[in-house]
């Protein structure tokens, strides 16, 4: 069966002003809300289970090609241990020859310091060099064992997962008002998981449900508001905060006020 590429065209719902609902009363002691809201996009905005069980089988899919008549992710996880250990024993080394040097240089002259600096650097860089060579030899015969078709549609596949991912997470804008050059640290109190973001063009995704703090880490700043809850009912929604001066103000309940001297 050919594969049926994923949807990629979906779009925040959207609606003027608030939402409405109409109270119906049921006649049995309780009531219903009626969505009324008028939408501007709506179609394009729903995902439902048809969506997610198509995702999952694309997952499954491609777990199946990995697994079923090869061993790539075993050979991938013994080549990567392999070239670590070999790396971290060639680096302990050097690292313990290069601290006996400078011990030894310092009741010598200083000017030999950056010839030594020079050939460690360019050792290292060799042997990096020899590394990715030896991966670059491995990998090409790898390949072989895929069918240009096969790494082609599973390359595809991977992008249209990538794609949808990101559609369905929260997105989360930083509007920056003083520009600073400070990164902003947003952290899940409830998993502990932080996401430390630098670039204020580019919305982050969060797909981690719980409770978040969001701070500057330079100190004179602030991020307002400073807390938000994300649960599963915020996917494809976007959410945005601001980057301000921090001095004289204070935050209550997760919102910024300025303190005021009587």
């Amino acid at each position: 069966m050919a594969w049926e590429r994923l949807r990629t065209d979906y779009k925040d719902a959207v609606w003027p002003g608030l939402k409405r609902y109409v109270l119906i009363d049921n006649g049995d002691n309780t009531i219903s809300l009626q969505d009324v809201t008028i939408y501007t996009v709506y179609d394009e905005s729903f995902f439902g289970a048809l969506d997610a069980n198509r995702i999952n089988e694309a997952i499954n899919r491609i777990m199946a090609a990995l697994e079923n008549g090869t061993d790539l992710y075993e050979v991938f996880t013994e080549f990567f241990e392999n070239q670590q250990e070999a790396f971290k024993g060639k680096a302990n080394l050097d690292l313990d020859t290069f601290n006996v040097f400078l011990d030894n240089l310092k009741s010598t002259a200083n000017s030999d310091v950056t010839q030594m600096k020079k050939d460690y650097t360019t050792e290292i860089t060799q042997f990096e060099e020899n590394q990715e060579n030896l991966f670059t030899q491995w990998f090409d015969l790898i390949k072989g064992q895929l069918s240009a078709d096969q790494a082609g549609k599973l390359q595809i596949e991977i992008s249209d997962l990538t794609t949808h991912i990101k559609n369905l997470a929260v997105k989360i804008h930083i509007k920056d008002t003083v520009g600073t050059a400070a990164a902003v640290v947003m952290k899940n109190a409830t998993t502990g998981n932080s996401y430390r973001i630098t670039d204020f063009t580019q919305p982050i995704y969060v797909t981690e449900a719980g409770d978040y703090t969001l701070e500057c880490e330079n100190d004179s700043y602030m991020v307002a508001p400073r807390t938000v809850n994300i649960s599963n009912v915020d996917l494809m929604t976007h959410k945005t905060f601001k980057l301000i001066d921090g001095n004289g103000l204070g935050f209550v309940d997760g919102y910024v006020g300025c303190y005021v001297n009587k």
